[in-house]
């Protein structure tokens, strides 16, 4: 009788609280005594359990950023496992995604995975089903749970209780309840009178420096200090237009009445607000308060040279550009190498826009990139922020998104293939958590550098910048072809509803001629892919109403249809 082949098994757990941690015998225990005991039933097939142990305590499915892990996934990689044992397969998951990238390394490996209290068997396809749509409910469940949290945020806001996050200056937490600190308590009534005589934030900065005033020194978790700072202009900007120091908590755009006790009156405080309201820097020209230039000053090309913001105004239209100097001063030969920029300002001003939008919805990443910078008790705070920012942005007027802009990334690259943002993570911390002055002591390099592929096409006279998945970012659709369909589609229903009527009638009936009805008719069998693309703005940017209309002997295939318009896979 032939010896079974030995399989060495790793055991995964994992739990997303520290809570009960410190028991002698916690929930990471549990799992791996049940994971071990299933293993020794498995003796007579070969399994044998290998002593490193993989726990991760205190951390969340939702993310694939674990040490133990990412250990194991090494290990995997190394050949120094052949089956993964779980207790359930929510400990080694919660999101689709992420357990897609889990299988795909599991079978470039040959190694199997199980789960104590669930039959599986990652081999065969059924398996694979059973388990995506346990998956799919653990993910659903996680949703579920992060939106009774928001939930539960908002109702208590609304009765002004504090849910947590970063102490504001000039008061402590007792029994999760705001108190008064009296010692930050007479700076916070210093800063508000002062200001109101100076009337300046740039002023009241000075003034706290020479008076030696300093942000709060704190400890992370990890034992680390951080804070006891200057007053930078825009900690006392937050902090003079909070109104948490007249009794009260906001959420998001809402105030409410809070239960912890005001540090300033409420007249002296509408009085900063109005001042602070006053002294906001006022654009002189009005033709430019709604559509400016987000990157001026930190726009740059693949040479060094700077891109500087300019306009044209044709037929009462205002177009923006973005034209590197030399064009502009003639200072290099007039640009005998060709390699001056003039782009369209609303095409890029839109990429950095989705590729901020990108920053704020990868909730993994930015917890990695944050981590120098923000405090772990504030991490919940910290994506809850980043969610509201995405909410906010298309609402922001176009002041406040260039200010925002030019906060978070110290400069932006341009060349021919492609564009390179350079974020600042530390600015990122402070923006999103607000009330916060971060100020770290760690050596990390602020910046993130981004880079992504980049292509410029032509349409008419207009140039667009592509990136790499073949669509400009942030297009709305493209009403003139959304009409096309839609008409095509009105007269193949009036065609085919029963009723026996001519093309000439049905064109009758639509307040059109026979020749449009017979040239749109063929857009009613586009492919299904083709008119997602067209209602989603997602269509290739040379396609316009005026090329589809005029295509003429449409393929049958979807396939050739695509390629004849050129919408990419």
């Amino acid at each position: 009788m032939s010896t079974p082949p030995r399989l060495r098994c790793a055991v995964y757990t994992r739990k997303s609280t520290e809570e009960g941690l410190d028991q002698d015998f916690n929930s990471l225990d549990a799992q791996r005594e049940a994971c071990e005991a299933f293993i020794a039933s498995q003796a007579s097939l070969g399994w044998k359990l290998v002593p490193d142990r993989y726990d991760d305590g205190g951390i969340s499915g939702g993310t694939m950023e674990r040490p133990a892990l990412q250990r194991m996934l090494e290990d995997i990689k190394a050949g120094r496992i052949d089956v993964v044992v779980v207790y359930k397969i929510d400990r080694l998951t919660r999101s689709l995604m992420d357990f897609a990238k889990i299988v795909d390394i599991l079978d470039s490996k040959n190694v199997s995975f199980a789960a104590v209290t669930q039959a599986f068997n990652t081999t065969t396809s059924m398996g694979r089903l059973t388990l995506n749509v346990l998956l799919s409910f653990a993910q659903f469940e996680r949703e579920v749970t992060a939106e009774r949290i928001r939930d539960k945020i908002a109702a208590s806001k609304k009765k002004g209780i504090w849910m947590g996050g970063a102490v504001p200056f000039g008061y402590r937490v007792e029994n999760r309840k705001l108190l008064i600190n009296e010692d930050e308590a007479k700076t916070v009534r210093l800063l508000f009178s002062r200001y109101c005589e100076l009337k300046s934030v740039r002023l009241l900065s000075e003034e706290a420096t020479r008076l030696k005033l300093t942000t709060p020194r704190t400890l992370r978790r990890n034992g680390k200090p951080y804070g006891a700072g200057i007053f930078e202009r825009t900690f006392l900007h937050r902090l003079l237009s909070n109104p948490i120091y007249v009794g009260k908590i906001r959420h998001k755009d809402a105030i409410y009445k809070g239960e912890q006790q005001p540090i300033i009156d409420p007249q002296l405080f509408e009085t900063v607000r109005d001042l602070l309201a006053t002294q906001a820097p006022d654009r002189g020209h009005a033709t430019n308060l709604k559509d400016i230039h987000l990157l001026t000053g930190i726009l740059f090309d693949e040479t060094g040279d700077r891109l500087s913001p300019t306009h044209a105004n044709r037929h009462g239209k205002r177009y923006r550009y973005y034209v590197s100097n030399r064009l502009i001063t003639k200072t290099r030969k007039d640009d005998e190498d060709g390699t001056g920029w003039r782009i369209p300002a609303l095409e890029l001003d839109r990429i950095v826009g989705h590729e901020l939008d990108q920053i704020l919805a990868n909730s993994s990443q930015l917890m990695k990139w944050t981590e120098p910078w923000c405090p772990t008790d504030s991490l919940h705070e910290l994506l809850n922020r980043a969610e509201q920012r995405r909410d906010e942005w298309n609402g922001l007027t176009s002041a406040s998104k260039r200010s925002t802009t030019t906060k978070l990334f110290r400069s932006i690259t341009l060349a021919p293939n492609w564009i390179r943002l350079d974020l600042d993570r530390r600015e990122l911390v402070e923006w999103l958590l607000g009330e916060v002055s971060v100020q770290s002591e760690s050596d990390t390099d602020p910046i993130e550098i981004l880079e992504r592929p980049l292509s410029m096409r032509r349409r008419g006279v207009e140039s667009r910048l592509i990136l790499s998945n073949g669509n400009s970012a942030s297009r709305a659709p493209d009403a003139a072809l959304v009409d096309l369909i839609l008409r095509a589609n009105s007269y193949f229903a009036a065609l085919t509803d029963g009723s026996a009527k001519s093309m000439a009638q049905i064109a009758t009936e639509h307040g059109t001629d026979f020749s449009e009805v017979s040239r749109l008719l063929p857009l009613a069998f586009l492919s299904p892919a083709i008119v997602d693309a067209i209602l989603t703005g997602k269509q290739p940017v040379e396609l316009n109403a005026q090329r589809l209309s005029r295509i003429t002997g449409l393929p049958n295939s979807w396939a050739a249809q695509s390629a004849l318009i050129g919408l990419t896979a």
